[in-house]
């Protein structure tokens, strides 16, 4: 009867025991199969994440990547690399053209002031090109480059252009901070001298109104004098025969 009865109760525990063997194993199963989703989600979209794009140094911006769907390769990867326009903020223009003749005579120099303002904070190296046309095309192409710390102003004479009678256009063309470039224009006309007879013509229709109240002037003036003189005469003539009369 004992003999039985421990019998069963060693049944019992092995029972149990196994029993809790196996639910352990399952358990375990169970964990793992639940680290293993967290590590690894499949997603379409798949989860990277990005920092922001970094400066634009030598045409190039550059970011980082990491991927949160732990699956180990890189599908869906974004892009880490791209092309950029560099523009350096201590390099800052404000540019003037200004024409100083715009009528000129064929001889004449076209002559022309530029204006410089450095809105940055580094002195700034200016590639200039110079271009006078017309309506067929260019007359003349020139060259030239600068630096500019803060202000400056920089004037030219182009000499011995020999234009003929027509109107013109000059055109600026500034080149700064490796790509930025902008276009300034002025127009002139210009037109065959005047001998000095023809000029002495125009100064006259010009201020003819002028020659016209100057003449008024003159005109009235002399009416004055003339009335004075007729006065004194008149009285010198009366006081001589008033000493006639007196002598007598």
């Amino acid at each position: 009867m004992k003999k039985n009865t421990l019998m069963k109760i060693a049944i019992l525990f092995a029972i149990i025991g196994f029993s809790l063997i196996k639910t352990g194993n399952y358990a375990s199963a169970a964990d793992s199969e639940e680290n293993n989703s967290i590590l690894c989600v499949y997603d379409p979209n798949y989860d990277w994440e990005c920092s922001g794009w970094g400066n634009c140094i030598n045409g190039i911006q550059k970011r980082t990547c990491n991927e949160y769907n732990n699956c180990g390769d890189s599908t869906g990867k974004p892009a880490l690399i791209r092309a950029c326009k560099c523009i350096n903020p201590n390099q800052l223009f404000d540019i003037k053209l200004i024409l100083l003749k715009k009528l000129l005579n064929i001889n004449d120099s076209v002559d022309v002031s530029i204006s410089f303002d450095n809105f940055g904070s580094v002195e700034t190296a200016v590639n200039l090109t110079y271009k006078i046309l017309n309506s067929n095309g260019d007359i003349y192409i020139g060259h030239d480059a600068t630096k500019v710390q803060t202000q400056k102003i920089l004037t030219k004479s182009f000499e011995n252009l020999n234009l003929p009678e027509g109107d013109y256009t000059f055109l600026l063309i500034t080149t700064y901070n490796k790509n930025v470039k902008d276009e300034f224009k002025q127009t002139f006309s210009v037109v065959e001298e005047k001998g000095f007879i023809e000029k002495i013509f125009e100064w006259v229709a010009g201020n003819l109104q002028l020659i016209i109240i100057i003449m008024g002037i003159i005109a009235v003036l002399s009416v004055l004098i003339f009335k004075n003189k007729a006065k004194i005469k008149l009285f010198r003539l009366y006081h001589k025969r008033k000493r006639i009369n007196n002598t007598h």
